[in-house]
């Protein structure tokens, strides 16, 4: 097991820093434990070591020993962001493996350094790889310039920059392990079959009707102060012509979605808003309602679209409720309007009204994962008392947040102007990639509007579901993306003497585990489960099973990678 030493001396920080850790080892799959003393430490335990002062490797075997010891330095700007200056922010970023950008003050000498004494194994990281996640989760970027512009950080936003630091870690800690007979780790995997990564789609109702007389006349005057616009000019008038001749209102695209999702057989989300004052349409409308009911019969999700100005007023209960009715479901996830959002007030009446999922979180100017972030995760509430030693009560929010990588929104450049049609399917490609090499979560939003808006956007649609559907892929609703996340949290697996106990405390189709270090599965005590190679796939997991598992060590020289 990770055994993680926090030293006394940034204790002030320490809900945060175990806010980070949980992320961690939560987000890659391994148990862990904090620890007080060295002689907490367990014959099979490794100790990942965060501290100010950098020990020596004489320093630290008389420390832990002949067992295996990982240190990180900690600096305390990364956590108190009011003494982090912008400027100085934009002078210290730096590129470690993979072309990641850190914050770090220190001279980089060697990002990973390996020194060996008297059986004790030790690695030395050069940059506060901690702190830097946690910066990043908490929006610090953001937090610091406000609206100056120019983040340091911006040209890296179409790499999920903060999953890659997590596999840096991994990748450390796993090559550490090669060859070391008496240690092993137990993963879980990410996803339930150790897909290579997970998909979720949605569509935020944002505009369904586009045409009355009052929008007719306000559109030929804005016509004929832009005559210049021909392209543009001929579509409206094309799509107002077709509304009074014919009823046809092209925000309706319902049909144009479910025709492509049935296609394919995709489960999506829909983000629907109830506030009549901020929405051009109602869900009490005979139409719309029965367009709900289709999109139910077809196992997709309906979640509440929260009203821009519940960004600081809490709206959120009332409107939840009706959701929770309309879609006779109390799991009910949320996403505020034109994704305003405020971490500390926003994340607050979100959690006091037990929503299950946000997914407000991306970037609103580039395409690419918001904070560097392609995983869910959850929001840090950050109060003073956590800088004045004293206990944060409900810091750590139960909701998860699902950020999006990729909006339509962003493909309208202006009224006038769209994104290139093959630079769309580039960004793409690359976000794909991006996601897959970090075995993270591609969520996407194609708004209904869009399908009007974009004349590629049905191609484009299409483009991605067959890109994905190349890969090895969990695909989902967020909500049901949601759910396993939090059911294989709470997957616990106990081990002592190279037996695992692995306790199932709900229900599961599959799950899948993986055995790092050089060890074999040599007994498996539940029928239905199969082995490939240093995995086991769990199928058909009953709610509160317990499964037995016993290794044995192999004789070999086989070195464990992180793909």
């Amino acid at each position: 097991m990770i055994a993680v030493y926090i030293d006394k001396d940034i204790g002030r920080f320490e809900n945060g820093i175990k806010y980070t850790f949980d992320f961690i080892f939560k987000t890659l799959g391994y148990e862990f434990k904090y620890i007080k003393t060295t002689r907490e430490i367990l014959s099979n335990d490794i100790l990942i070591y965060y501290g100010v002062v950098h020990p020596s490797v004489y320093e630290a075997y008389e420390i832990i020993f002949r067992k295996m010891m990982f240190f990180i330095p900690f600096e305390s700007e990364l956590y108190d962001f009011k003494t982090l200056a912008a400027t100085k922010l934009r002078n210290n970023v730096v590129e470690v493996e993979s072309e990641i950008p850190i914050f770090s003050t220190r001279i980089i000498e060697n990002e990973l350094k390996a020194e060996e004494y008297r059986g004790l194994h030790y690695y030395s990281f050069g940059y506060d790889l901690i702190g830097n996640i946690f910066f990043h989760l908490n929006n610090g970027a953001e937090e610091i310039l406000h609206d100056e512009g120019n983040n340091p950080f911006e040209p890296y936003f179409e790499k999920p920059f903060v999953n890659y630091l997590l596999k840096n870690l991994e990748k450390a800690i796993t090559q550490a392990y090669g060859g070391q007979q008496r240690y092993f780790l137990i993963k879980k995997e990410m996803w339930p079959a150790g897909e290579k990564l997970a998909v979720a789609v949605s569509h935020t109702i944002d505009s369904l009707k586009k045409w009355d007389m009052k929008s007719i006349l306000k559109s030929t005057l804005f016509n004929f102060l832009h005559f210049y616009k021909v392209n543009y000019i001929f579509q409206q008038s094309i799509s107002i012509a077709k509304y009074l001749l014919t009823n046809f209102e092209e925000y309706w695209t319902f049909d144009t979605i479910s025709e492509i999702e049935n296609e394919k057989q995709i489960k999506s989300t829909f983000f629907l808003g109830v506030e009549d004052d901020f929405f051009d349409y109602d869900i009490e409308d005979e139409d719309l309602s029965g367009e709900i009911d289709k999109i139910l019969n077809r196992d997709c999700e309906i979640a509440l679209l929260a009203p821009e100005h519940s960004l600081r007023e809490d709206v959120h209960g009332s409107h939840k409720k009706i959701i929770s009715s309309i879609s006779n479901d109390t799991k009910i996830g949320v996403r505020q309007q034109n994704h305003s959002y405020n971490q500390v007030i926003t994340s607050e009446f979100h959690e006091k009204n037990h929503f299950h999922y946000d997914s407000s979180q991306y970037h609103s100017q580039v395409f690419g994962f918001k904070n560097g972030i392609s995983t869910p995760y959850r929001i840090y509430r950050i109060m003073a008392s956590d800088l004045q030693d004293e206990v944060s009560i409900n810091a750590i929010s139960n909701h998860l947040e699902i950020p999006l990588a990729f909006s339509s929104e962003l493909l309208k450049l202006s009224q006038f102007k769209k994104l290139p049609y093959d630079k769309a399917k580039r960004i793409v490609d690359d976000l794909i990639e991006n996601t897959k090499k970090v075995n993270g979560l591609f969520a996407f939003d194609i708004t209904t509007s869009s399908f009007a808006d974009i004349n590629y956007c049905e191609d484009l649609f299409s483009y991605i579901w067959e890109k994905i559907s190349q890969e090895k892929s969990f695909k989902g609703t967020i909500g049901e993306i949601a759910t396993w996340c939090k059911k294989r949290e709470a997957v616990y697996i106990r081990e002592k003497n190279r037996r695992l106990n692995i306790y199932f405390p709900y229900s599961f189709e599959r799950f899948t585990i993986s055995i790092i270090g050089d060890f074999q599965i040599a007994v498996i005590d539940y029928n239905d489960a199969e082995v490939f190679g240093d995995r086991i796939i769990f199928r058909n997991v009953q709610p509160d099973t317990n499964v037995t598992v016993i290794l044995e060590a192999v004789d070999n020289d086989k070195e464990r990678t992180i793909e």
